[in-house]
């Protein structure tokens, strides 16, 4: 897993050491077919901390506990085969030394593979103490047990020039064997909150690192709206400069054309941010490489986090072979 953080969009995306995944049990799970449909949600998870901004002190233990214990049965009342989380602590003081992924895992009875992205070990001042031992990152949890994990650390700019460490951004990749013996990429990512140049280096960055003849699902916080937000109430407005989002209309191409995935009915993409009013639907997961998204469901998370969860249902596509 990389801690590297890059002070620079121009920095070529690094590929890290395997990643060993955590197992929720001894047992094999049994191979999933790749001629079926599987489920897929993705869920930016906010540490477990709620609805409202993590506070300068962090989260009570128990408040976590609580909206941990919440998240397992949202889940698994979902069915999943794979779980893309973003937003997970790994121990971290500020919201009471849990192993998040681990706890989920658990729980599914899944087993869970993880990316930090942001270690900051005994680094202390200048970072707030909400930050002081902290791990944090991606957490991919999967049915059966992955044949391999990847992390690949994408290019972004560091949250403050004066602090030691800063938040990286990675997509997280997982492969699966399928009982056909073929394989399925597994990505999870979250994408820059600030600039909607940093989203394009970083999807370009993503749209490299999978595979153009393996079959892939790609999922997350892509930070981004789709469609575009078109409101003109003041609130959305305020989001829209704060996150950089493009207007309508705009001439250049979004993240997601360069995805090149099948088209969305627009009319169907219910908005997951800012949970519990959303507006924008940047929460999202694709698929290609003969491979489709259908059933798209958004998930209320009962306030266990800041964003609303999607659920989809993923398949080949009637023209694979």
């Amino acid at each position: 897993m990389s801690r590297i953080l890059h002070d620079g969009l121009g920095v070529l995306i690094m590929l890290c050491l395997f990643n060993s995944p955590l197992q929720a049990d001894e047992g094999s799970s049994p191979l999933l077919d790749s001629t079926s449909s599987w489920v897929v949600v993705t869920a930016n998870m906010h540490v477990a901390a709620g609805v409202h901004p993590i506070g300068a002190q962090g989260v009570p233990k128990a408040v976590v506990l609580a909206n941990l214990k919440k998240l397992a049965v949202i889940l698994k009342a979902a069915d999943p085969d794979i779980v893309l989380l973003q937003e997970v602590d790994f121990g971290s003081q500020r919201s009471g030394g849990i192993d998040q992924a681990q706890y989920l895992a658990e729980a599914l009875n899944m087993h869970a593979s993880r990316a930090i992205t942001l270690d900051t070990g005994t680094h202390r001042e200048p970072l707030p103490p909400v930050l002081w031992k902290c791990r944090y990152g991606l957490a991919t949890l999967t049915r059966q047990a992955p044949d391999r994990t990847e992390t690949v650390t994408l290019p972004n700019p560091p949250e403050s020039p004066d602090w030691p460490v800063s938040e990286g951004r990675a997509l997280l990749t997982v492969r699966l064997q399928t009982r056909q013996g073929t394989s399925l990429i597994i990505g999870n990512t979250h994408l820059d909150y600030r600039q909607a140049a940093t989203r394009r280096v970083q999807m370009t960055a993503i749209r490299s690192a999978l595979p153009s003849d393996t079959p892939w699902i790609l999922g997350g916080d892509f930070n981004e709206p789709l469609p575009p937000v078109v409101s003109s109430d003041a609130a959305i407005r305020q989001l829209a400069k704060t996150h950089n989002w493009p207007p309508p209309g705009i001439d250049t191409p979004t993240l997601f054309d360069l995805l090149a995935a099948a088209p969305f009915d627009l009319t169907s993409i219910a908005p997951t941010y800012p949970h519990p009013q959303p507006v924008a639907a940047i929460d999202h997961v694709f698929a290609g490489g003969s491979w489709q998204v259908s059933d798209r469901q958004v998930i209320d998370p009962r306030e266990t986090s800041d964003h609303r969860f999607v659920r989809v249902i993923v398949a080949p596509s009637a023209s694979a072979p």
